[in-house]
């Protein structure tokens, strides 16, 4: 964040969950990017995994009050998403955010979650789902934020969830189809 002069993130050293706890980190210590709080079964792939006991909170109780919309929720927990929007639901009703999330199915179920579920709590929130596009432009490439509206629709790897009646919603209709 210092190298890129980024100056209005807040970093809350801990976890998200559902609840106030220390729990098992499990780590891949040949990979930089992986790790979970969800059971990680396949020691057989020759990677050396470690664990780290660390705090998570309900965010909740950590950034309610805090936090100002419009607000971006970009959550990539590796499976741990639903326990993570279950605690934080008071943020979700009072501020509406635009919540981006990586839906990983097999992640998901190693933490006892589902997609169907993650659907389900975002919906109870009034958020509607959409999958994050690069399309080709006329330059480049183009962002594109196409409405999942079947059963089916819910494989898509990066889901933007995103309030009909929040801030968000009109400054990115121009990308929506």
């Amino acid at each position: 964040l210092a190298i890129n002069r980024i100056q209005n993130v807040t970093v809350y050293p801990l976890g998200l969950s559902d609840a106030n706890e220390l729990l098992p980190l499990t780590t891949i210590e040949e990979s930089s990017g992986m790790a979970s709080f969800a059971q990680t079964n396949d020691h057989s792939s020759g990677w050396t995994y470690g664990t780290t006991v660390v705090p998570v909170k309900r965010a909740d109780d950590v950034m309610t009050g805090n936090v100002k919309a419009p607000l971006l929720i970009k959550l990539d927990v590796e499976g741990y998403e639903c326990l993570a929007l279950r605690g934080m639901q008071e943020l979700l009703k009072n501020t509406q955010p635009a919540v981006l999330v990586e839906v990983e199915p097999l992640l998901l179920k190693r933490a006892g979650s589902s997609v169907s579920e993650l659907f389900e709590i975002m919906g109870k929130q009034g958020h509607i789902p959409f999958s994050v596009e690069l399309t080709p432009g006329r330059i480049g490439r183009r962002l594109v934020l196409r409405k999942l509206t079947t059963t089916a629709d819910k494989s898509s790897n990066n889901v933007a969830w995103l309030r009909s009646d929040g801030v968000h919603w009109s400054r990115l209709s121009g990308v929506m189809i």
